[in-house]
């Protein structure tokens, strides 16, 4: 499992944080959710900045191919966290045993550190794909010379997967990272505000342009694509079409369909764009959309969601979380989620307290599928919505009774989430009531 550990990093004093395959941090506003989202973003998406930049390496020197990978990074953290303050940090993010990378700040500036073993494979399989892409560069231009065109491009892709593979292996990172913001109704119903967000993303240095632009390529994707992307069609009727259908006409309320190359949502009669409908709508179709073709085509991935409730109804929230769940299972997926809303932890309490159940009681299982309408899902090939206690972490950020700021709040006896939580939770919105009550209750004074 891979470990995030953050000393003195803006508001977050101290965390130390195992990621899963559903890890989920909750608190108030500004306590730091964003920045551990950021920051595990930053660390993940490293292995394909490492890609990017073997081929640019006919622009440095030999001698200073790690060095200047690494002041790439320095930069890259410089300009996606600004205003450090002047306070001494230490971040560390462990991709596996034996490697580790932290970065700190102190007096001296921005230190970047790689525990030794990893910093030799990184710095020699930098340095070979580096040189070896002088060499890929020289026979392309020698195939162009000739007028093979085609075998020029081969010759660039098929060296382009190579690196890619190898640092996949490099960073314990197979799954194709996105990042899912904040507002994302805003990009979608006016799309053309964004449209001069630069598109080099390979080197660009800030990650809040970098997350931008990955949420617009997956609009762009699901809507040019958007028979792949919807499970609404005709000639769908596989069970997980008919499963996906009809939990995200739960979610949006609606179904979605294309006319004239334009997204419609369809409630009975009436008939929505996209781009006109609801804010809770619009939030939320995309990341459905992403879920969806993730599941479909069994493709691994990445995601951190930010805030994937907003402007959701509780039992809206409830089928959104059970599809993430279920591509989570089938596709060995990982997801982050920041959120505010006590109703996604007891969603996924119930997914967790689901598999407790029928590992104490398997004959409970085909009652509690029909239940959850998931009867026609196959557990068989990993088609499932709930969790083992080992698949979650679930973190709160805050002021919390321990003292820790950064505190699990998965039981390790019950292996759910705890009660006092969710039930300090509830009983801080019965209070004002409870206040109140007595005092209504009394007779006034004349």
């Amino acid at each position: 499992m891979q470990k995030l550990i953050i000393k003195n990093f803006r508001q977050i004093p101290y965390a130390e944080i195992d990621i899963a395959k559903f890890t989920i941090f909750i608190g108030p506003q500004a306590s730091g959710k964003s920045t551990i989202a950021k920051l595990i973003y930053f660390f993940k998406s490293l292995q394909t900045y490492f890609s990017v930049h073997t081929f640019v390496s006919n622009y440095i020197k030999e001698e200073d191919y790690y060095s200047s990978f690494i002041q790439s990074i320095e930069k890259r953290f410089s300009a996606s966290f600004p205003n450090l303050n002047n306070s001494d940090f230490t971040i560390f993010y462990t991709y596996a045993a034996g490697k580790n990378l932290s970065i700190s700040y102190s007096s001296n500036g921005i230190e970047i550190l790689l525990e030794p073993d990893f910093k030799r494979l990184l710095k020699a399989q930098l340095e070979y794909y580096c040189s070896e892409y002088k060499n890929v560069d020289f026979k392309q231009n020698e195939a162009r010379k000739s007028g093979d065109t085609a075998f020029a491009s081969s010759i660039f892709s098929a060296f382009q997967n190579v690196v890619n593979e190898e640092s996949e292996r490099i960073f314990e990172q197979t799954r194709l990272i996105k990042f899912i913001p904040s507002s994302r109704s805003l990009l979608i119903s006016h799309p053309s505000l964004f449209e001069n967000l630069n598109k080099d993303t390979e080197l660009s240095l800030n990650i809040d342009n970098e997350i931008l632009i990955g949420f617009l390529d997956i609009s762009r994707i699901a809507s040019n694509h958007f028979d792949l992307f919807n499970p609404f069609k005709e000639n769908k009727n596989s069970r997980l079409d008919i499963y996906f259908a009809n939990s995200i006409e739960k979610v949006i309320r609606a179904k979605l369909i294309k006319i004239d190359n334009k997204e419609y949502f369809i409630n009975g009669s009436t008939k929505t764009s996209v781009g006109a409908a609801s804010t809770g709508q619009q939030e939320s179709v995309r990341t459905l959309q992403d879920i969806y073709l993730s599941t479909i085509e069994e493709a691994p991935i990445y995601r951190i969601y930010e805030e994937p409730e907003a402007h959701l109804f509780p039992e809206a929230q409830k089928h959104l979380i059970e599809l993430m769940a279920l591509m989570a299972n089938k596709t060995d997926s990982q997801v982050v989620i920041t959120t505010h809303s006590p109703y996604i932890l007891s969603i996924v309490n119930n997914l967790l307290y689901y598999n407790k159940t029928i590992e104490r009681n398997p004959n409970a299982n085909v009652a509690i599928k029909k239940h959850f309408g998931v009867e026609n899902l196959n557990e068989s090939e990993n088609e499932r919505i709930y969790f083992t206690k080992d698949e979650v972490r679930v973190y709160s950020l805050g002021d919390n009774a321990s003292g820790n700021y950064v505190e699990s709040i998965i039981d390790p006896e019950t292996g759910l989430i705890g009660a006092n939580f969710l039930d300090e939770t509830a009983e801080k919105m019965y209070q004002d009531f409870d206040f109140m009550y007595p005092l209504n209750r009394k007779e006034p004074v004349s």
